[in-house]
């Protein structure tokens, strides 16, 4: 999962969303001086990784994309799944993507003093860019794609995955939306263990 499913599964736990956040930027195990709350974001996400790296329906995404994109297709897979959730938001939530994108910009502006340097910086993009709207889009989701593959070492083929999903859009759509049937109450689960 992405950066928007990641939150989204927060619910709408504040701290949950910036630990949520916060936890593929920091470095290390160590998160013993965040905040409670924060402190479970990160156990949060990492529990959702976990689920989503062992569940069937995501590998079989992860292999649709290998033989073009290799070692990069867990990484694409991500974007692929951010791209459906944001493109179907009214089904997965009541709120409007446009107002729960501001909610979280603001959450994570408001606890930027947990955030290392590198996501303060992604912080500003983020909002900027408008990123979660955006990633609706194929074009949204063609600029992050290329974006990453000019950061990325040897990851020019990274700027070819969103004409990969144009083509197979309803394959990997199908993938999507029976994981998060799978994932929602899963998440629901882990926030309650961690209450």
């Amino acid at each position: 999962m992405n950066f928007l499913a990641h939150l989204y599964l927060s619910g709408d736990d504040e701290g949950l969303m910036t630990g949520n956040m916060l936890a593929d930027f920091r470095k290390g195990t160590k998160h013993i001086d965040f905040p409670e709350r924060v402190q479970s974001g990160i156990c949060l996400h990492q529990a959702i990784d976990e689920f989503t790296d062992a569940h069937p329906l995501v590998e079989h995404t992860k292999q649709l994309l290998r033989p073009q994109f290799h070692h990069f297709s867990p990484v694409i897979a991500d974007v692929f799944y951010d791209h459906f959730l944001a493109r179907e938001w009214a089904d997965y939530s009541d709120v409007s993507l446009k107002e729960f994108s501001k909610k979280c910009y603001r959450v994570l502006t408001d606890n930027r003093e947990f955030f290392p340097a590198r996501l303060k910086r992604f912080l500003f993009f983020m909002r900027l860019e408008n990123l979660f709207v955006s990633y609706g889009s194929i074009k949204g989701i063609n600029r992050v794609l290329y974006g990453m593959s000019t950061r990325t070492r040897y990851g020019q083929c990274l700027q070819f995955a969103a004409d990969e999903l144009s083509r197979n859009y309803d394959l990997y759509r199908s993938d999507f939306t029976q994981f998060m049937k799978d994932v929602i109450p899963f998440a629901e689960e882990e926030r309650a263990k961690l209450s």
